[in-house]
C-alpha cells in the first residue's frame, strides 16, 4: 500500500499500534472520492482547532485516567486508519437519493456515480415532482451532460483535489485532539474530544485547529466512525480575516453507516456556521442533506449510460420514502 501523503514516521506511528485482523478484515468498503463531507466536516473540526493553546495541565489527580485516554486515543488511531484507507482504495460507484434543505426549498436529486464523475437529476422540489418546462430543461441538462462530460470531470476533480486536502487533516485527528471515553452502548463508543495543546501546526490551514470540541461515536468491533458532533467555541479568523472567518457557536454533524456490501458512506450532513470561509471551496456554511437507497451500479458505468438510467427511471419508485 502506497501513502503518498504520509511521511515514515508518520506510517511507521500508525502501524506500530494498530491492530492488523481488525484493519484487514473492516477496510475493503468505505466512501469513494466522488464527495468527501464526512472527511470535510472533519476538516472542519480539525481545521477549527489550532489558535488557542490550552495550558497543559498534569496533576496526580489526572493520572489515573491517563491508562484510559490512551485507549481512546488508539481507538481513533485505529478508526482513522480504516477511513483513510477505505477512502482511498474503495472504487466501487453508486446510485442513491440525495435531500438538499436549501432557503429555496427541499430538493430531491437521483445520483449516479460514474469513473468520471457523478451525475445529478434534480426529481422533486418540496416533494412535488418536475413537470413541463422545469422537467424539460433537466432532461436537457442530463442529455447535455451525458454527451459533454468536460463539467462532470472538472466537478470531479475538484472533489478530487478537496478530498486529498481532507484526508491529508482526517490523518491529523489523533494528533490534534485529546480524546476519551464517556460512554458506550454495545459496540457504539462514545468519545469526547477537545484540542491537544502540544499539537504543532505545520500549515497556516491548520492554524484553526484549537478551536473546535465535540464528541465521535464509533463503532468499537469495526473500528470505524459512525457520527461526529462538533461545536466552534470561538471565533476563527484566516489571514486576519482577508481570506474569510467563522464565528463562535458554529456546528456540526455527521452520520455515517453502512450502505451495503460493506461500504460505508454518508447518511446525514448538518452544518450551521456563521462566517465565511474561501478555501472550503465545496461547502456552503448553512447546510442540510440526507442520503439514502444507496445501489450498486456497475464500475465500467460511462455518462451516457448513466444519463439513460436517469432519464429512464422517472416513476413512483423514485419517491418512495423520500
Amino acid at each position: 500500500m502506497t501513502f503518498p501523503f504520509w511521511d515514515q514516521r508518520r506510517r511507521d506511528q500508525f502501524r506500530r499500534n494498530r491492530t492488523p485482523r481488525d484493519l484487514r478484515a473492516h477496510c475493503a468498503g468505505a466512501r469513494p472520492l466522488r464527495f468527501q463531507p464526512l472527511a470535510m466536516v472533519l476538516s472542519i473540526s480539525l481545521a477549527l482547532s489550532c489558535a488557542l493553546a490550552i495550558p497543559a495541565k498534569t496533576s496526580a489527580a489526572a493520572r489515573p485516567a491517563r491508562a484510559q485516554e490512551e485507549s481512546a486515543q488508539q481507538l481513533v488511531r485505529d478508526v482513522v486508519w480504516n477511513e483513510v484507507q477505505a477512502q482511498t482504495h474503495d472504487t466501487t460507484h453508486w446510485r442513491f437519493h440525495e435531500t438538499q434543505w436549501k432557503r429555496a426549498g427541499r430538493k430531491l436529486y437521483d445520483v449516479i456515480e460514474t469513473k468520471y464523475g457523478a451525475l445529478h437529476r434534480l426529481l422533486a422540489i418540496d416533494g412535488k415532482p418536475l413537470e413541463g418546462t422545469a422537467l424539460q430543461a433537466e432532461n436537457s441538462h442530463i442529455q447535455q451532460l451525458s454527451t459533454d462530460p468536460d463539467e462532470i470531470r472538472a466537478a470531479q476533480k475538484r472533489r478530487d483535489a478537496d478530498a486529498r486536502q481532507e484526508r491529508k487533516m482526517l490523518e491529523m485527528l489523533p494528533n490534534a485532539f485529546i480524546f476519551r471515553r464517556v460512554g458506550q452502548d454495545g459496540n457504539v463508543v462514545k468519545l469526547a474530544f477537545t484540542p491537544d495543546p502540544t499539537f504543532h501546526p505545520a500549515t497556516r490551514e491548520d492554524q484553526v485547529f484549537h478551536h473546535m470540541e465535540g464528541t465521535l461515536l464509533v463503532d468499537g468491533q469495526m473500528k470505524r466512525l459512525l457520527q461526529i458532533d462538533g461545536r466552534l467555541t470561538s471565533p476563527v479568523q484566516f489571514w486576519g480575516g482577508l481570506l474569510g472567518h467563522l464565528d463562535a457557536g458554529g456546528t456540526f454533524k455527521v452520520v455515517q453507516r453502512n450502505v451495503g456490501d460493506g461500504h460505508w458512506d454518508m447518511v446525514y450532513l448538518h452544518v450551521n456556521m456563521s462566517g465565511k470561509a474561501l478555501f472550503f471551496k465545496t461547502i456552503s456554511v448553512h447546510q442540510q442533506e440526507s442520503y439514502s437507497n444507496f445501489q450498486r451500479v456497475p464500475d465500467d458505468l460511462t455518462p451516457e449510460q448513466a444519463a439513460r438510467e436517469l432519464k429512464a427511471d422517472l416513476d413512483s419508485r423514485a419517491f418512495a420514502g423520500e
